[in-house]
């Protein structure tokens, strides 16, 4: 021990246990359920045909649906047919309809398309402000608020679409069905593009249970989907807090955040899809274990330690 350590003050986050202890260990039955993945894969051919229906006749039911399909939490089930959709969509002519441009818009960046934004101008008077007869066109509003959060930098037109559709949508959210204002309100809390996919997947779908348009095959698909890839995470977490336990780390660094839970959660926000499953589990380990030096060098390396030692060095080496 080095004589002057008792100089050295090292202070410790005083991290509070975990909050789920063994939760995801014992408390779920995660198996499989085969009559589920049956109906999902019936329903996801239902979908897979109305798509195709749509297709040729209706590109605005076309793209309604391929919103309703990706907010759902359902896009990665129909890459395909959402790709090919969005080429035929890019091909569109710009329509003058606020909601039909700003979805198409929305849709369009979302799907990696470099779509320029100087369309939204056909939406302001000569005085160059959104005109006044928007302000009541809430579907049309929405659309707007949640594609401007695509923007680029510098576009400002976007910047003031946001503003000007937000100050509205406050005011029209009391004004309309059910459906459409938990819709604005979710937005208006966070647009979609700010959300986490899953969490904004689940609060979806009770908005869109309660929509008169809704289209109930797809709201069933959603509701199985949604069971079974929470099972599929549950277990992921389940076996990342069996790995975490058996490795007796918390006990022996007591000081460290014990945050298996959350760390899974960081990289579920990033990808949530059934087939990026060992990748999840491998990235919430290297956080972990990365979360665990950053409580190593909080405790023990202190700024005061490292000044010590710079001071204490001989021979122009630096000291332990």
């Amino acid at each position: 021990m080095n004589s002057n350590d008792e100089f050295i003050i090292r202070k410790s986050g005083n991290y509070v246990p975990s909050y789920w202890g063994d939760f995801f260990i014992s408390s779920f039955d995660l198996n499989s359920n085969s009559w589920t993945d049956e109906r999902v894969n019936e329903l996801k051919e239902e979908i897979k045909k109305i798509l195709l229906s749509l297709s040729h006749d209706d590109p605005l039911q076309e793209m309604n649906l391929i919103d309703a399909i990706q907010r759902l939490g359902l896009g990665y089930h129909f890459e395909e047919q959402i790709d090919a959709a969005l080429k035929r969509i890019h091909d569109l002519s710009v329509d003058d309809n606020l909601y039909f441009f700003a979805l198409r818009f929305r849709l369009l960046r979302q799907g990696g398309y470099n779509v320029p934004s100087d369309g939204f101008k056909n939406f302001k008077d000569e005085d160059g402000k959104f005109k006044e007869d928007l302000s009541g066109d809430a579907r049309g509003l929405l659309s707007m608020y949640e594609a401007a959060y695509h923007a680029f930098r510098g576009e400002e037109i976007l910047d003031e679409a946001i503003a000007f559709a937000r100050a509205h949508l406050k005011l029209l959210v009391n004004q309309v069905n059910a459906s459409l204002a938990r819709d604005i309100e979710l937005a208006l809390e966070k647009p979609m593009r700010r959300a986490m996919v899953r969490i904004r997947a689940r609060q979806y779908i009770s908005v869109y249970e309660i929509d008169e348009q809704r289209n109930d095959v797809l709201l069933e698909l959603a509701k199985l989907d949604y069971n079974s890839l929470q099972r599929l995470h549950q277990r992921e977490l389940r076996d990342l807090s069996v790995w975490w336990k058996e490795s007796g780390l918390a006990q022996k660094l007591s000081f460290a955040r014990d945050r298996i839970v959350e760390c899974y959660f960081w990289i579920l926000g990033t990808y949530h899809e059934p087939q990026y499953s060992r990748g999840r589990i491998m990235m919430t380990k290297v956080i972990k274990l990365t979360t665990l030096l950053d409580d190593i060098y909080d405790v023990y390396g202190t700024f005061e330690n490292w000044g010590h030692s710079l001071t204490q060095s001989k021979g122009g080496t630096w000291g332990p």
